[in-house]
């Protein structure tokens, strides 16, 4: 069982990450993962590495807009990648299967 502290402290880091993916600013995400990373992590070289694990941390992030994990979504898309948000993706083949058969029916 967590405790109020840890509870609290899992708020603040979600509210700190959804902040700092919803900035897209890099500085922003790159003192938010130093703040709970420490130097555990080196930060990509590659300026283009970086930014696919943005859009791929925003997919997967389920506190964040559906606009903005969308955004994200479809820029790896376009880029050749692949993204975490399985549920957008279902939720869009369901919409995808449910219009088809509405326009059959019509």
């Amino acid at each position: 069982m967590r405790t109020k502290t840890q509870d609290e402290r899992l708020k603040q880091f979600l509210a700190d990450r959804n902040e700092a993916l919803l900035s897209m600013d890099r500085e922003m995400i790159v003192s938010f993962r130093k703040k709970y990373n420490g130097n555990e992590v080196d930060e990509p070289e590659d300026e283009h590495i970086f930014w696919i694990s943005v859009h791929k941390a925003r997919t997967a992030s389920l506190g964040l807009p559906e606009v903005e994990r969308r955004i994200s979504m479809n820029w790896l898309t376009v880029q050749g990648y692949e993204h975490y948000a399985t549920d957008l993706a279902k939720k869009d083949e369901s919409l995808t299967l449910t219009s088809g058969a509405l326009a059959y029916k019509q």
